[in-house]
Parts: structure tokens; C-alpha cells; sequence
């Protein structure tokens, strides 16, 4: 119950997210017409599926990084933090259709910069708030 509840939790915002960026970084000349919704929610779940690969791999290497680190907090955020602007970057990639010279852009890596607070403050931390921490194991470690 509490991995559906996360999972669509995250798929909210991030779907939000991506509506944002489809607003915020698509050039203005592209054919954004009233599919912007549905273009948004195909790409939050392009987001769900990295979140669940990058999930999959880190949680094969995490236990030996948190034993080192000791605190799974600071864990989640240093393993977490790259991971998401992989993952941002690419969703950020598909919203600028492949446009190298508008990824090199500030208004790119705000919009990353902020899909990494959405990815940490709206969708881990209320969540991690109600189960105990990040590795409860009420949900796992696979979604990144």
C-alpha cells in the first residue's frame, strides 16, 4: 500500500513538473497545443521509469555506501542528488526536442535545479516523514 501511495504521489508532481517545463523551456515556435496535458503525463512517467532503473541499480550499492556514510539522510541525498540530474537533465532533453545549444542555458538548469527540490521536498519527504526515513523498507530502496 505504501508503494502505490508513493508512486502516485511522485507521478503527480513529477507529471506537474514536466507540464512546467513544457511551459517553461519548449521553444516558442514548437506545436504545443492543448496535448500539452497529455504530453506532461507521458513524460512524468518517462520520469517514473528512470526513477525506477536508477532505483534498482543504486539499491544493489547502497547498503555498502551507507554503512560508510552512517546516516541514511545524508545517504539518500548524496547518492540521490547526481542520480536526479541525470534523470531531470534527460526529461529536460526530451521537453527541448533534442536541442543541444537550449540545454546550455540557465533557464535549463533552473528548471533541473527545481525538478531535484520537487523530487526531494514534495514527493520523499512527506513520505519519509509518515514512514520513519528514507530506508524503512516499507517502500524499498528502488525509486530514485
Amino acid at each position: 500500500m505504501y508503494l502505490v501511495f508513493y508512486l502516485l504521489i511522485k507521478y503527480v508532481f513529477y507529471t506537474c513538473w514536466c507540464y512546467i517545463g513544457l511551459r517553461f523551456l519548449a521553444c516558442k515556435t514548437s506545436n504545443l497545443n492543448s496535448s500539452i496535458t497529455s504530453h506532461a503525463a507521458t513524460l512524468g512517467f518517462y520520469r517514473i521509469l528512470l526513477s525506477i532503473g536508477f532505483g534498482i541499480l543504486i539499491g544493489l550499492i547502497v547498503g555498502p555506501i551507507n554503512s560508510v556514510i552512517g546516516n541514511d539522510y545524508l545517504t539518500y541525498i548524496a547518492v540521490y542528488s547526481p542520480v536526479r540530474i541525470i534523470e531531470w537533465g534527460f526529461i529536460g532533453y526530451l521537453i527541448v526536442n533534442h536541442e543541444w545549444d537550449r540545454i546550455m542555458t540557465i533557464k535549463f538548469a533552473l528548471w533541473v535545479a527545481g525538478g531535484i527540490l520537487v523530487s526531494f521536498l514534495l514527493t520523499d519527504l512527506p513520505v519519509f516523514a509518515v514512514l520513519g526515513g528514507p530506508f524503512t523498507g516499507k517502500i524499498g530502496r528502488v525509486f530514485c
